[in-house]
């Protein structure tokens, strides 16, 4: 599948789950996976893998940009990976362990 860039952790430190492909003519051509924040009733939706590509000047785009996955098969199959992964990963973390807001760090 070549390589990906993954984040998974949003800039208030919120946990990304329930993976799924789209594309986003605002971030450049292609299709890229999103991740939703339950904490936030699955509303905040973050762009959370794409592939590892350089930058280049496309048309209709002022500047460089990175392009996302050629088909939508290739972003389902990353999407089902992470998804997969986050299902392998529930049987470790103990009831007790969850944080109910997801990890996300909330301003007072």
């Amino acid at each position: 599948m070549g390589l990906n860039i993954v984040k998974t952790i949003g800039f208030r430190g919120g946990y990304f789950n329930q993976f799924y492909a789209r594309t986003d003519p605002a971030t450049g051509p292609g299709w890229y996976v999103f991740g939703v924040n339950p904490c936030y009733n699955n509303r905040y939706v973050m762009l959370c893998a794409r592939p590892d590509v350089p930058p280049r000047t496309l048309k209709h785009y002022n500047g460089r940009v990175q392009r996302g996955y050629r088909t939508r098969k290739k972003a389902r199959a990353v999407a089902a990976m992470l998804n997969a992964r986050d299902r392998d990963c529930i049987g470790v973390m103990l009831p007790d362990s969850v944080d109910p807001s997801h990890g996300t760090k909330f301003r007072e």
